[in-house]
């Protein structure tokens, strides 16, 4: 199965209207010593909500093997988004970036289809936006509990 058929969604809205939401695709290869990967920069009208929506897929072997995963869908706002890439350049732990996020949520492997095995899962989520100006956020997927072992989970990719 090649790579293109093994994207899946990733999709910041920006409300029910008739506007539009951002769709971005990748992957991400988690480790120890790479613990967080940036995923998109996206903006929003202050006065819609907000849905994210993501879908992963591994194809060699489940990523929530038996050790403890804190797998965490970040966003940092444009005003504290200086503060993360100043905390990565001093070298600081991912908790302590994880700390500095404007939002976050626990990704859970929950099933994208009934039949499907534990190699898909999805997480959906809103978000509302500061009032008063259109908001820049950064979105950024990180593992902190990798920092714990020799973890070498596999590739996810995300769309």
């Amino acid at each position: 199965v090649g790579c293109g058929s093994m994207r899946r969604l990733l999709l910041f809205g920006v409300g029910l209207g008739l506007s539009s939401g951002k769709i971005s695709d990748g992957q991400v290869h988690l480790s120890s010593q790479d613990t967080e990967k940036y995923l998109t920069k996206f903006s929003f009208s202050p006065r819609e909500e907000g849905h994210i929506n993501i879908t992963f897929h591994v194809t060699e072997r489940d990523y929530f093997d038996r050790h403890q995963h804190l797998l965490t869908l970040c966003l940092y706002s444009d005003a504290d988004w200086p503060k993360f890439r100043k905390a990565m350049d001093k070298g600081s732990l991912c908790a302590e970036r994880q700390k500095l996020a404007t939002w976050s949520a626990k990704v859970q492997p929950e099933q994208a289809h009934a039949q499907a095995s534990r190699h898909d899962w999805s997480y959906a989520g809103k978000l509302s936006a500061p009032k008063g100006r259109a908001h820049y956020w950064y979105a950024v997927l990180m593992d902190c509990y990798l920092e714990e072992y020799d973890a070498h989970p596999p590739p996810m990719s995300y769309r």
